[in-house]
């Protein structure tokens, strides 16, 4: 399994002072609680019970008390830098680092050399007039999916684990996991709530599909 649930993320205004006395509502860079679901102990205990192999779930600093207590075993923590990742409101650091908690009962990965190193380096997907790879919404520009991650990430897993292997994603998004098991041969099955990032995740995965027919 390689998924990425919804990250425990900030209110949308956090109070603060600039010059005078008076208070001032700034907007953060964070979405707002919620806005692309919740995380749930009981759903990722659930995934985690049903799933036999390797699984790596894509995690922010705020998820990984939650999350480490569930994994059993916990095999490693991956490190993943984003090369361009951005400086919110108010926080004393630039937020360019995410992780890749890799668990699972039974592992296909032990005796192999697989990466060079546990520090994973991927820039995220960017939006606007400067777009790369970014899914965006027509006529505006804007990201189709707020959390659309790179490509590259998902390749580097996915292409570590078996070949014919089947790579389950429960939080499908915006079916990057989906592609990278496309482009790598492995087979996909996918589960995503919202309609719009399903349909997004669809014609991206239909999109590979026709891509890598067209090469053979």
């Amino acid at each position: 399994m390689v998924t990425d649930p919804p990250w425990i993320t900030s209110s949308v205004n956090i109070t603060s002072r600039l010059k005078g006395v008076a208070k001032t509502y700034n907007p953060t860079t964070s979405m707002e609680y919620g806005f692309i679901g919740e995380w749930k102990e009981d759903a990722i205990s659930e995934i985690l019970r049903i799933t036999k192999n390797d699984v790596f779930i894509i995690s922010g600093y705020k998820e990984m008390p939650r999350l480490l207590p569930l994994c059993d075993p916990l095999r490693g923590i991956f490190v993943w830098h984003k090369t361009n990742g951005m400086l919110p409101l108010m926080y004393p650091a630039r937020i360019d680092v995410a992780f890749v908690v890799w668990t699972g009962r039974h592992s296909t990965l032990y005796g192999k050399e697989i990466w060079k190193s546990m520090v994973w380096t991927h820039a995220n997907p960017v939006a606007g007039c400067f777009a790369t790879e970014r899914i965006l919404e027509q006529n505006s520009g804007k990201a189709a999916h707020p959390c659309q991650g790179p490509l590259s990430l998902y390749m580097r897993i996915v292409s570590a684990l078996p070949d014919g292997c089947t790579i389950l994603d429960p939080f499908m998004g915006s079916g990057t996991t989906g592609v990278a098991c496309v482009q790598t041969g492995r087979s996909f099955i996918g589960f995503e709530i919202d309609k719009g990032y399903f349909e997004i995740a669809k014609r991206r995965i239909e999109e590979a599909q026709l891509q890598t027919r067209m090469a053979i």
